[in-house]
């Protein structure tokens, strides 16, 4: 048990920071991604990514902190945590392709094939991926509890409202007043109970 939970804790440090920084530099640097193209784009994210894993994976000692004692509650809530992001994006999924999971629209700025998509996960939420996400990202902590990840977590989750408020604008400049309403009527990651009920009455 301690072996899985190193290794978890090495994969969590390793690959939760490029990926929610990925999106940190794609939505405030939009236009310029848009000027070098799709292919450099992704090139150049790649190869920051790449090289902020290895530097990660390197320090990865130090950036684990202390291994602390374990105890079998939080090992539930990770278990309940980790189910709850594996069915939120699975749902997600059938609405989504994988250009649009990858960030292909936002680096090639085609505002005209964007449109409002508020049905299924995004009826309940606006941003369903960020709360699997979430949820995800606690599971691991939960369940590997290094000093260390629990710092990252916190950092990852500030960093991922950063991340939300961003594409968040992105999203109102593109779909205008339609986004407006739709970020009166749907919640941002925390589903309101009967809040859909009320709405279509």
């Amino acid at each position: 048990m301690e072996t899985a939970r190193y290794v978890m804790a090495v994969l969590d440090a390793v690959f939760l920071p490029p990926a929610i920084v990925y999106w940190l530099f794609v939505h405030p640097l939009a236009p310029q991604w848009r000027r070098l193209g799709v292919v450099r784009s992704y090139v150049i994210l790649t190869a920051g990514m790449t090289i902020m894993a290895v530097a990660l994976y390197v320090w990865r000692d130090a950036v684990l902190g202390r291994a602390l004692p374990t105890h079998w509650a939080l090992w539930v809530v990770a278990g309940a945590a980790f189910l709850g992001s594996q069915v939120m994006e699975g749902w997600c999924r059938k609405y989504l392709d994988f250009k649009t999971l990858a960030g292909v629209p936002e680096l090639r700025g085609d505002q005209s094939s964007r449109v409002l998509l508020d049905q299924g996960p995004y009826a309940v939420v606006r941003h369903p991926r960020y709360l699997a996400v979430t949820l995800g990202v606690l599971a691991y902590a939960a369940f590997v509890q290094y000093t260390g990840i629990y710092v990252l977590t916190v950092l990852a989750l500030a960093a991922l409202v950063v991340v939300i408020v961003l594409e968040e604008a992105e999203l109102e400049r593109s779909l205008g007043a339609a986004y407006a309403d739709y970020k009166r009527r749907v919640p941002m990651l925390i589903p309101r109970r009967g809040r859909r009920a009320r709405d279509d009455r």
